[in-house]
């Protein structure tokens, strides 16, 4: 019995001396998980995150890209700014180092963006840098029909993409870029302007339907209220044309 006392004591002795390891070392460092405006401040101390967190702040200068488009600036130029120290500290102060175990365990990750831009200033910019690189990039085209007059038939021609950039998406992507201190942001295809209309969109499935029925249509000649003769797809359809969504008569 004396024996197993003893083993216990140790136990506890030993399970007593790591908590308290490590309640002392996260009372003065971050949890792993812990991020401030995209900087790791896993195990840091309040005063090497300030001291990070500063330098990415004063020096940050980001190169965004995509395609030929290029766009750098600095962060003056959107008068970035952040209080590291007080972010350093409220996130320290904030942390329950009683619960450093499940902190360890990556239970209490946090992200706190920690800075602040000036986003029309970085909406100015991005608007110029896509507008003028627009000027020479492709638009994208539209599922169209089409109308085969060999086959007698009407046809979707599908979507094309091009190298436009959609203005919105291409700022949304740099100010979540920013907002991360991302430093080399090249940018998706996800920024990039879609067709209006594609070649499976309800929109242009119901065109075709509607084009389909024009073939279907015949065409009384009357003069003095006695038809003539009618007229079908096999004689009207040399006549027949397309213009996006619509069906159209050549003149």
């Amino acid at each position: 019995v004396l024996r197993i006392a003893t083993v216990v004591l140790l136990v506890v002795g030993v399970v007593v001396g790591v908590y308290s390891a490590g309640f002392s070392y996260y009372s003065s460092h971050y949890y792993p998980g812990t991020t401030v405006a995209g900087i790791n401040a896993s195990d840091m101390t309040e005063d090497e995150l300030t001291r990070v967190f500063n330098a990415s702040v004063l020096t940050y200068e980001p190169e965004v890209s995509h395609d030929a488009m290029r766009l750098s600036f600095a962060a003056a130029d959107i008068d970035l700014a952040a209080d590291a120290r007080a972010t350093a500290h409220r996130l320290l102060s904030e942390q329950n180092a009683t619960e450093w175990l499940v902190g360890l365990l990556g239970m209490k990750a946090r992200h706190d963006r920690g800075i602040t831009f000036n986003t029309q200033k970085l909406y100015a910019l991005v608007q110029d840098a896509v507008k003028a690189f627009n000027e020479k990039a492709k638009a994208p085209t539209s599922a169209a029909l089409a109308y085969n007059k060999h086959s007698k038939a009407f046809s979707l021609t599908p979507e094309k993409d091009g190298t436009m950039l959609d203005p919105t998406a291409t700022y949304k992507a740099v100010r979540d870029a920013v907002a991360l201190l991302q430093t080399d942001v090249a940018l998706a295809d996800e920024v990039l302007q879609r067709p209006e209309v594609t070649e499976s969109s309800e929109q242009a499935q119901a065109a075709l339907k509607r084009a389909s029925t024009v073939l279907d249509l015949r065409i009384p000649l009357v003069r003095s209220g006695e038809e003539l003769v009618s007229v079908d797809a096999s004689t009207f359809g040399k006549w027949l044309g397309t213009e996006g969504l619509s069906v159209t008569f050549d003149q």
